[in-house]
């Protein structure tokens, strides 16, 4: 069977049913009648977000079992195509789901607000609504992918519990919102920018749409550098000594 045919199927029902439960739960849960303005209060519900969170935690588990029974001489450059190739599958499976998640939301929205789609300016920035929610939707993508490589490398290093431990504080920070919050509810600099990575994915209120877009790409950076010291020292590195 083709590989990728396979674990498509493998890995779709799961990760489509949370994301669909928590497209309804967010689908039903306000009441704005414009077409952009729906997909962003969906975007920006809680629950939708857990639901994601679960969903790759479910597509990580899966991944890992896949490749763990996989049988594969893990020498020195084969085991770093072998990671490599594990990163692209998250990635690519993500996205893909994402993008599914994408049209039936549209489609959620389209329904819902029966033709309203008049073009409106997000309510924080002088920016045009769609703008803002192609940029938000393309850094929840990319935390979403970090924190599955991060999953995936604790579940190869520790164990699924580890896995379910983090899972449960990144939903515990979610709901209940353990971050650092400005007096005014306005960020105005990047030294209030919020700690946790479950903090962008909602709307925070910045100063300005720039010092927005500037503080997440610092928090991606830092993920995404944390992610690559993980790799070096806990899988090339080890591999290494493991092959003196």
């Amino acid at each position: 069977m083709n590989f990728k045919r396979y674990s498509i199927k493998k890995f779709f029902p799961s990760f489509f049913l949370c994301s669909v439960i928590g497209l309804l739960i967010s689908f039903f849960s306000f009441s704005e009648t414009n077409f952009f303005h729906k997909i962003l209060e969906m975007l920006n519900n809680r629950w939708f977000t857990v639901t994601l969170l679960l969903a790759v935690s479910i597509l990580i588990n899966e991944i890992y079992n896949l490749y763990h029974n996989t049988n594969i001489i893990m020498r020195n450059t084969s085991f770093k195509s072998y990671i490599k190739n594990i990163i692209f599958d998250i990635i690519f499976y993500i996205t893909l789901f994402m993008l599914i998640v994408l049209i039936i939301l549209c489609i959620l929205a389209f329904i819902y607000c029966k033709n309203n789609f008049e073009i409106v300016n997000f309510s924080y920035y002088n920016i045009p609504l769609y703008k803002y929610i192609l940029f938000f939707y393309c850094r929840m993508i990319i935390l979403l992918i970090l924190i599955g490589i991060i999953e995936f490398f604790l579940r190869w290093k520790v164990s699924g519990l580890a896995v379910a431990i983090f899972t449960t504080l990144l939903i515990i920070f979610m709901m209940f919102g353990l971050d650092f919050v400005v007096s005014n509810n306005m960020i105005n600099k990047l030294s209030e920018f919020p700690i946790f990575i479950t903090s962008y994915f909602e709307v925070n209120h910045y100063f300005s749409f720039r010092l927005e877009f500037i503080a997440s790409l610092i928090q991606i950076f830092f993920w995404a550098i944390s992610i690559l010291i993980v790799y070096k020292v806990f899988f090339i590195k080890q591999q290494k000594d493991i092959m003196r």
